[in-house]
């Protein structure tokens, strides 16, 4: 009874999962002698390697594809995407305006892909936040509210099929001093927190010279960052998580037209070789 071990590799920045299976196959009629030839197929971050012996039925194919199939939504299902947005990739002058689709899925080579970003300030009277090279305690390259006194935003919304699971920043007072904020807050779908008031650090006495807040929640389609009301406190450092929706569980469309392309191969040369025996 010859066995088919199909190795089934997926891989991402932050995790690998590796999944073995060993299905065994039966033939009712003799099969074509083995050969010594593997299929292998690479696409991106996933790799599909078939090492055969003799090619089973194309209703074994099918099976196979269906287990396959299986395999690859677990996987997906498990996997966290990080976004971090930092204001490095930006070469701007003090009091710039940073540009409204910086972050947006993934523009300016910040954020993510699946998750779209957008900015407030001055409490929602601008659609957009102002940009500063340094002495925001140890954060270099920041954003803060373009007008005093009032409060900044930052807000993510999540491509369907997954969701938004943690968020987390870093502030610091300039110029390189510590600063008492009245507005420190965060929420991820329903789930909100409030960190403020408290001092935000900046100055040279007490490290760090920065101050970190963050929340997490089993997930949601949108989540925000709120601070002010002193435009000296900037923001730096945000990082989100974003992970497959339970609800709505979707593989890669890469990975399964690689898996299709897999399988067509398989039954195409199953079927050439029944021919000609």
């Amino acid at each position: 009874m010859p066995g088919l071990l199909v190795d089934l590799i997926k891989a991402d920045a932050w995790s690998r999962i590796i999944v073995q299976a060993r299905y065994l196959l039966q033939f009712s009629r003799r099969s074509c002698p083995p050969t010594a030839a593997s299929l292998l197929l690479q696409g991106g971050g996933a790799g599909l390697a078939v090492s055969r012996q003799p090619f089973p039925e194309p209703t074994t194919v099918k099976t196979i594809s269906s287990l396959l199939a299986s395999l690859l939504l677990a996987g997906a299902s498990s996997l966290a995407h990080a976004g971090t947005i930092d204001f490095d990739n930006l070469s701007l002058a003090d009091w710039d305006v940073i540009p409204g689709t910086y972050g947006d899925h993934g523009a300016g080579g910040a954020g993510d892909a699946r998750v779209g970003v957008s900015y407030g300030g001055s409490s929602g009277a601008t659609n957009y936040l102002l940009f500063w090279n340094n002495d925001y305690g140890d954060l270099n390259k920041v954003a803060f509210t373009p007008t005093n006194g009032t409060l900044a935003r930052i807000s993510f919304t999540a491509d369907p099929g997954w969701l938004i699971s943690s968020v987390s920043f870093e502030l610091a007072g300039w110029p390189n001093v510590d600063l008492l904020a009245q507005t420190i807050g965060a929420g991820i779908g329903p789930v909100t927190a409030s960190f403020a008031p408290t001092t935000v650090q900046g100055d040279f006495a007490t490290p760090p010279r920065h101050s970190s807040f963050g929340l997490g929640t089993a997930g949601a389609s949108t989540a925000y960052i709120e601070w002010g009301t002193d435009w000296n406190i900037g923001i730096d450092n945000i990082s989100f998580d974003v992970i497959r929706d339970p609800a709505a569980p979707v593989p890669e469309p890469g990975s399964l037209a690689l898996l299709a392309t897999a399988l067509g191969l398989a039954a195409a040369g199953q079927r050439r070789r029944a021919a000609r025996h």
